[in-house]
């Protein structure tokens, strides 16, 4: 089935004011945040900037050949592959790029990255990255279960009210994972002048919120325009507080691979729709937030601190460190308090206990029916 690199091939001799940008389109922009551009795309947004041509003949010119990788769970060489052809086609290769930004703040617990882009019809495409292979990343989206705002999320505001300050034109967001939500929060949290201002939010199977964002004036306000988009078996997209403005897409593959967007399916100018998710995605999502509901705010930080000193007890910093030294999580395990080992292990044993049932209680029988008789009300045999 046709994936998104596909889709260029089809649609890249098209420019924006032929056909405006839809989802598939948000697919490629987003990934193509993971490329490191500093240096090549100006820091600043605005409408001086660089082609996206450019900058990509500019950054394999500075890798050279060189062997990179974007860490254990992002797909490089597709990537690299997406950004050529991006670079060649009429449709992104003469894209207008700015205001590239990327910073790790370990004390803040912070991973962020975002560029802008502007192409021909005058619009505007700010595209937040995701969760990068860095640990601190992965923190970062731990704290989103206890923190009413992260860094990040605050860095997005900061940021697009720097862009519509910067640059005219209507606005389009996305990211994908935590850009997803970076991408929906901003919008949300910004002045109305800067919220009349978006088209459309693309979050592409990004985590929820902290309760009682929904309810937020903001959130109201955009609802209608988001566009959420997550494979059957998702569920990173299910986490946390979400309502149930989504649509189901089909993947190329199973289980946690369908995070992946490279392997979405493309049907013409959008992804396959398939309905509805998979019902052991349901179990698990509801089982997962159900366990979340019962701990505290304090616990939940806990616990999550517990986790990320687990992780880094040995001197890791990414998770491709891990992917390299099979025995360092069992090092790092050793190396912190008991106490704190004992309370995550015994949350652990939590969840798989009440997925375990919860699995159990979908697949039982259920009991027959039968009238009783004289007043017609049914009882179980």
């Amino acid at each position: 089935m046709p994936n998104i690199i596909d889709y260029i091939d089809w649609r890249g001799d098209l420019t924006f004011e032929q056909s405006r940008l839809n989802e598939v389109d948000n697919a490629l922009l987003v990934f193509f945040s993971f490329l490191d551009m500093k240096g090549i795309v100006p820091s600043e947004p605005g409408e001086k900037g660089i082609t996206l041509r450019e900058a990509t003949e500019k950054y394999f010119e500075r890798i050279d050949g060189q062997k990179i990788s974007f860490g254990a769970v992002i797909p490089t060489n597709e990537i690299h592959t997406m950004a050529k052809k991006m670079a060649a086609s009429v449709r992104f290769g003469s894209a207008m790029l700015s205001g590239f930004t990327d910073k790790i703040d370990l004390e803040a617990e912070e991973q962020f990255a975002a560029y802008t882009a502007k192409f021909d019809d005058g619009s505007i495409f700010i595209s937040f990255r995701g969760t990068d292979d860095t640990l601190v990343g992965w923190k970062e989206d731990l704290n989103m279960s206890f923190t009413e705002e992260t860094s990040g999320q605050k860095s997005a505001v900061e940021y697009l009210f720097k862009v519509s300050k910067s640059m005219e034109g209507p606005i389009r967001l996305g990211g994908h994972s935590k850009g997803g939500n970076l991408a929906v929060y901003s919008a949300a949290q910004s002045p109305y002048s800067v919220r009349q201002r978006i088209f459309r939010i693309y979050n592409n199977d990004g985590p929820g919120f902290a309760k009682g964002f929904l309810e937020s004036e903001g959130y109201a306000d955009i609802k209608r325009r988001i566009v959420k988009l997550v494979p059957q078996d998702s569920v990173i997209g299910m986490m946390l507080y979400n309502d149930d403005n989504y649509t189901v897409i089909k993947s190329a593959r199973s289980g946690i691979d369908q995070h992946n967007t490279y392997l979405w399916q493309v049907q013409g100018k959008r992804f396959l729709r398939v309905g509805k998710l998979t019902q052991k995605t349901v179990i698990l999502n509801n089982t997962l937030n159900r366990w979340l509901e019962d701990k505290d705010m304090d616990t939940r930080r806990e616990l999550c601190s517990a986790v990320y000193e687990i992780m880094t007890a040995a001197n890791a910093k990414t998770l491709t460190d891990f992917s390299k030294d099979k025995l360092l999580l069992i090092r790092s395990v050793s190396k912190i308090e008991p106490q704190k080992r004992d309370m995550v292990f015994r949350a652990l044993s939590e969840l798989v206990t009440m997925l375990v049932r919860d699995q159990a209680a979908a697949i039982a029988p259920k009991p027959r029916e039968k009238a009783s008789g004289k007043n017609g009300v049914k009882t179980a045999k």
